[in-house]
């Protein structure tokens, strides 16, 4: 059975004029991993690199969370196929 793995991180070599950083989320199947952006974006002192999260309440934390939720459901539906998913 495959292992799914999915975390947030702040892309800090990416930062806009206003002082924004890209949000990427990072699947890891197996080893194979495969990052790719949220679309959110958030300031270098309002990330929480241990929670991977914003710091506080936030409407990003909620679209993190649906990120992860979809790609947790899509994951168990491949795997109840039998599908041999990869990253």
């Amino acid at each position: 059975m495959n292992l799914l793995h999915v975390s947030f991180w702040l892309r800090k070599n990416k930062s806009t004029k206003d002082g924004l950083n890209p949000i990427y989320c990072r699947v890891t199947i197996e080893g194979q991993r495969k990052d790719f952006s949220t679309g959110f974006c958030v300031r270098e002192e309002d990330w929480n690199i241990n929670a991977h999260r914003v710091r506080g309440g936030s409407t990003i934390n909620q679209g993190l969370l649906n990120i992860e939720a979809q790609l947790r459901e899509a994951y168990i539906n491949e795997t109840r196929e039998g599908e041999n998913l990869t990253a």
